[in-house]
């Protein structure tokens, strides 16, 4: 399950491979609070980002629209206009 299904706001603690930018994106956008690098991880450091989480009102409306904004793409297709512009059968 995504964020965008359903309009949750996350808190990311990323581990492995693109998760870091991923999670600074969502940080950014204002729908995740900060990254909680994974050494630094203790039921302290989670309970205090999933406390702000749940308390952050802009942060669910940001969430909300967000969510909006990606369920009213076509990204499948968009994806598919992609590959064939790199093949060089549209343009």
């Amino acid at each position: 399950m995504r964020i965008a299904d359903c309009e949750l706001r996350i808190e990311e603690v990323p581990f492995f491979a693109d998760q870091p930018v991923w999670g600074q994106k969502l940080a950014k956008l204002g729908v995740s609070p900060q990254l909680i690098p994974y050494k630094e991880v203790s039921e302290e450091t989670l309970a205090a980002a999933i406390e702000a989480v749940l308390g952050d009102e802009a942060m669910q409306l940001k969430a909300q629209e967000l969510g909006e904004k990606i369920r009213s793409e076509d990204g499948v297709a968009n994806a598919v206009n992609a590959f064939h512009r790199h093949l060089g059968l549209i343009e």
